[in-house]
């Protein structure tokens, strides 16, 4: 069985070292799909042999353009890859019990599956984020949240396309989808207040994405709304992350 992640990237610097090192434990082969970063990106993603990085370029972040990119690097695993997953730079698949995610896919009858959503927070107690350690290491609660919760593992054969979002899929033809509940997805958005500001705020929406309404909810928003929602999560119930007991370090 062979597994391939392709991730769209723009200055993503930071967590890309962190990415990289989560998904290479169990995926064959990685694709960068980077929006003309001005930071280190593609030399972070070139140090691995295994991580191949295409480059495309957008006035702004542009929806679909991604979306585009993804489905064409999908579109070129059928017959190369039993299976493509689909993160964010700032999402990490966790299986539990842990570390079983190919042995999951290796028994899968589905054509799409579906990952629980996952909120990682930066709780009050814990100490400031040292991006030169591993994260979930460092963070290791947070809340469950459908709006997190998304198709993560994809057949290459399956046809699905993305809706904007990447939370839903136009599936053509009509895909068997499994939601197994052992898979989740980890949003490593909150670890840390300055790194969540700058990623809501590193780059204009394009004119595209105004006018569709794609992602003006979540980028490009006043402080004062970045505060809100902030204080709204660490004030939320928390819960250990599942599949947090496998060993990063």
């Amino acid at each position: 069985m062979k597994i391939l992640v392709v991730v769209p990237a723009f200055n993503e610097e930071s967590l890309l070292p962190h990415f990289l090192r989560h998904y290479l434990r169990w995926a064959d082969r990685i694709v960068v799909l980077d929006n003309g970063s001005t930071d280190r990106t593609v030399e972070v993603a070139r140090r691995h042999p295994e991580v191949e990085v295409r480059t495309f370029q957008t006035d702004g972040y542009d929806e679909l353009s991604v979306l585009r990119n993804l489905e064409e690097a999908g579109r070129e695993a059928k017959g190369r890859y039993d299976w493509v997953a689909y993160p964010d730079a700032d999402e990490f698949i966790l299986s539990t019990p842990s570390g079983r995610e190919r042995s999951y896919l290796e028994g899968c009858r589905g054509q799409v599956v579906l990952a629980r959503g996952f909120c990682l927070v930066h709780a009050p107690e814990e100490p400031a984020l040292d991006l030169s350690r591993d994260l979930l290491s460092q963070r290791k609660s947070g809340y469950p949240s459908e709006a997190y919760s998304k198709p993560v593992f994809i057949r290459p054969e399956a046809g699905a396309r993305f809706l904007p979002g990447k939370h839903g899929i136009r599936p053509d033809p009509p895909c068997l989808v499994e939601d197994p509940g052992s898979i989740h997805l980890i949003h490593a958005e909150m670890i840390d207040w300055d790194l969540w500001v700058y990623r809501k705020n590193r780059r204009a929406l394009s004119r595209a994405n105004i006018e569709n309404g794609y992602s003006t909810k979540r980028f490009c928003r006043p402080r004062e709304d970045h505060e809100r929602i902030w204080k709204e999560a660490l004030a939320r119930p928390r819960s250990p992350v599942p599949g947090g007991e496998v060993a990063h370090e």
